[in-house]
């Protein structure tokens, strides 16, 4: 129409495309299996398209009937393609653990995606956005692929004796989807695709429900979780051996700097700018985004954070020169505050549990004796070169120091309490004089992992003559900004700024699995368990 109402109708539906385009894409790393959605995306997209959808139907009282005909049947495809992205959203906990076997699990999740693709066209053609000869290639290509991955399905129930039955919602949905092919290559009014596509859409749901189990079950926290921070204002929590993303935290008011998980495996804390906060460790929809607790004391970032072996108490220190001993009991509160001339970038407490060790950017190491309330000793390793990492050895006999030259120093320590630190070994443990950003010890003391700004992270072995290179873990793009060893000692977890994080094994270098989700750098990662954490 040239009309002005028609021109009106026309912008409106634009305004509706470009709206539900971005519900879809708010939704696709679930659909994708590469993260978890930002539900808070999700709601206002779904928003967006809400109203834009009001406009359509407004409009389209202005003109003549076959348009108000045709925005209704947008509003039908519509709220299929929403009741689909909200199916595969909510079936995203626990969707690949009902089946045995990997095999069919992974064609069970290809029709997720296979059936939004084929919703998102139908609405594409109801909009005029695709000519109907497009849409029947387009819909040809979909309905082969969709067949071979039944096909491949039922091969792989029958290999693994997987019972058929669970085939049964994979096929309903299959063929209510030909349906809707079929529907499209004939020609068929809007309307009637419309209605062939909503009862797609509601195979689909059961289907995602059954693979489910038990129609949406709780899922449970598993033993082992990984949690991983970023640049992109998200802490996240992956099972350890699917790599697959269980919940995300939305940090929106700064990046989360350090992780440090309870000695009981239950909670985490997440060191930001200025705030620390405490949060459950949990999966499931009754997990909560909300910190059960907030430590506020510090002026900047909090560069550093660890517990007690107790979790009676924890430390945390940061850009604003300050060391705080805090009573994590309710209601959080500072007991001692200690100050120093520099920026506090890293610290450690010792397993003595009476004394923490904090290196500032001025190149000092400072060992602070709890029991004495003051700093007992200095330590320089090289002049006013920033410390940029530290750690003490589970087994109190060493401590190492590493700076922004990209060398270590290690100092070998007293029996029980620390005693007089004594220099032992200088080594580089970067290519090229690139920082060291983390160093730690494996919890039986007998390696390091340290990573820097070359890339790289590197295992050394440790023996009582001197600390000797390993070998090297090799496989991120950009700077590794963390490293921690597992509970067992059998593997290392690494994270980058090419915004994936890696598990490694330990006594062959290889990676085990790669974890994909963050959008931006990743900056910080911890192991915890129910039994032990690091």
């Amino acid at each position: 129409d040239d009309n002005a109402a028609g021109h009106e109708l026309l912008s409106s539906a634009r305004s509706l495309a470009f709206n539900v385009a971005q519900m879809l894409q708010a939704a696709q790393p679930i659909v994708d299996r590469t993260g978890d959605v930002d539900a808070a995306d999700v709601a206002t997209a779904t928003a967006d398209v809400d109203t834009s959808l009001n406009d359509v139907l407004l409009a389209a009282k202005n003109v003549r009937p076959g348009y108000k005909e045709l925005a209704e049947a947008i509003a039908g495809v519509e709220a299929s393609v929403s009741e689909l992205d909200s199916a595969v959203i909510d079936a995203d906990v626990g969707i690949l653990e009902a089946p045995a076997n990997k095999s069919l699990a992974t064609c069970l999740s290809a029709i997720g995606p296979l059936a939004k693709a084929l919703a998102t066209d139908v609405l594409n053609m109801a909009k005029g956005i695709r000519q109907p000869v497009q849409m029947g290639k387009s819909a040809l290509e979909a309905a082969a692929h969709l067949s071979a991955v039944v096909d491949e399905a039922k091969a792989a129930a029958a290999l693994h004796t997987e019972p058929v039955s669970q085939l049964q919602p994979v096929l309903t949905a299959a063929n209510a989807l030909r349906d809707v092919m079929l529907a499209i290559q004939a020609g068929a009014a809007v309307q009637e695709v419309s209605a062939k596509a909503k009862a797609a859409s509601e195979a689909i749901v059961a289907m995602l429900k059954e693979m489910k189990g038990g129609g949406g079950a709780a899922a449970t926290t598993p033993d082992y979780v990984l949690i991983t921070s970023s640049y992109d204002n998200t802490m996240r929590f992956w099972d350890v051996t699917t790599a697959r993303a269980l919940r995300s935290i939305p940090t929106p008011d700064s990046q989360v700097n350090r992780l440090a998980v309870t000695p009981d495996g239950t909670r985490v804390v997440a060191a930001a700018n200025p705030h620390v906060r405490m949060y459950d460790i949990e999966v499931g929809k009754a997990a909560s985004a909300s910190p059960v607790a907030t430590f506020d004391a510090h002026a900047g970032n909090v560069c550093a954070v660890g517990f007690a072996a107790s979790g009676a108490w924890m430390y945390t220190a940061g850009e604003d020169a300050a060391l705080n001993i805090w009573d994590v009991r309710a209601p959080p509160r500072v007991q001692r505050r200690y100050e120093c001339a520099a920026a506090i970038n890293t610290a450690a407490l010792h397993p003595n549990q009476a004394e923490v060790v904090a290196g500032d950017d001025a190149g000092n190491v400072r060992i602070f004796d709890l029991t004495a309330n003051q700093c007992s000793r200095e330590l320089v390793p090289a002049g006013e070169v920033a410390v940029r990492a530290l750690d003490v050895a589970p087994d109190g006999t060493r401590l190492v120091v590493c700076n922004s030259q990209g060398e270590c120093f290690v100092w070998r320590l007293g029996d029980g309490e620390m005693g007089e630190p004594r220099p032992v070994q200088r080594f580089a443990a970067t290519n090229s004089g690139a920082y060291v950003l983390r160093v730690r010890y494996s919890p039986d003391a007998s390696a390091l992992v340290t990573c820097g700004a070359d890339h790289l992270a590197k295992l050394w072995t440790v023996r009582d003559d001197g600390v000797y290179f390993d070998k090297q873990l090799g496989g991120h793009e950009r700077w590794v900004w963390d490293a921690t060893f597992s509970d067992d000692n059998a593997f290392v977890l690494t994270c980058s700024s090419d915004t994936t994080v890696r598990l490694w094994q330990r006594h062959d270098g290889d990676t085990a699995r790669t974890y994909f989700g963050h959008q931006r750098p990743v900056v910080a990662c911890a192991f915890a368990s129910r039994r032990t954490a690091k």
